[in-house]
């Protein structure tokens, strides 16, 4: 699933407005994975001429979220536990660099509003909010890597929102609520501030996240790009041994 910086659409609110529905439609699992994309359907349930509709398409199908094959019809990307394996083997690679970056130069009002991410996040947990949920979980994570530049940033963002479609497809009403407590051990180490340390603590959340899904759809996978940006983050050396693609 290829990583992009955004492009903004031309300036048509329509656009915008269509293209953040139906990625959000996308990620959420309202839209199926391989599910036929109807122009004339989504255009009567957005209220918008086709012109907008098609560029918003165009856009999803930049991010990957959308396949447009020549004499087929467009519809939603499929899901594979292989892309699966390769987003969390990168958010591991990119936020632990990207956590090391930021924790030498997070400022206090920075902490402090990672630190309001998790209150919220207890909150929502508490009422069994998963939606809200979702989206303190997101900002404290792009929070903790918000110095690693504009690149990583960007590819960060996305393969965080490319896993919240797997978890909420592979694993319907999945709550990730049991995985808040790993977050406060993670902001303290960055307070610290530890680069190291916040670093494999992020990786070992990741990486539980990550095996969770892959078991939950093949227990027979074998995870080895995860394991082995797991590894790099605790200092070890990638393995050197061809990879098993019998799975791939």
């Amino acid at each position: 699933m290829p990583i992009v910086l955004p492009i903004e659409p031309a300036d048509d609110s329509d656009v915008r407005r269509v293209h953040d529905r139906l990625r959000s439609a996308i990620l959420i699992g309202e839209l199926r994975p391989d599910e036929p994309i109807s122009q004339v359907r989504l255009a009567r349930t957005y209220g918008v001429s086709r012109t907008p509709l098609r560029e918003a398409l165009r856009l999803l199908e930049r991010e990957g979220l959308i396949l447009a094959e020549r004499h087929r019809s467009a519809r939603v990307a499929p899901l594979g536990v292989g892309d699966l394996e390769q987003i969390y083997a990168l958010r591991i690679t990119l936020e632990c660099f990207g956590i090391q970056l930021s924790a030498r130069v997070l400022q206090a009002a920075e902490l402090a509003a990672a630190r309001g991410e998790l209150d919220a996040m207890s909150a929502s947990a508490a009422a069994d909010d998963l939606d809200a949920y979702e989206l303190h979980h997101r900002a404290f994570h792009l929070g903790l890597v918000q110095h690693g530049g504009l690149w990583l940033t960007t590819a960060v963002a996305q393969l965080r929102d490319y896993s919240q479609r797997y978890r909420r497809v592979y694993m319907k009403g999945f709550r990730p609520y049991h995985t808040a407590a790993e977050h406060a051990p993670i902001l303290d180490a960055v307070a610290a501030p530890d680069g190291p340390a916040s670093s494999r603590l992020l990786a070992d959340h990741l990486a539980r996240t990550a095996l969770t899904l892959m078991a939950a759809e093949d227990p027979a996978y074998d995870p080895v790009a995860v394991r082995t940006a797991l590894r790099i983050a605790h200092g070890g050396a990638a393995d050197t041994k061809p990879a098993n693609t019998k799975n791939r």
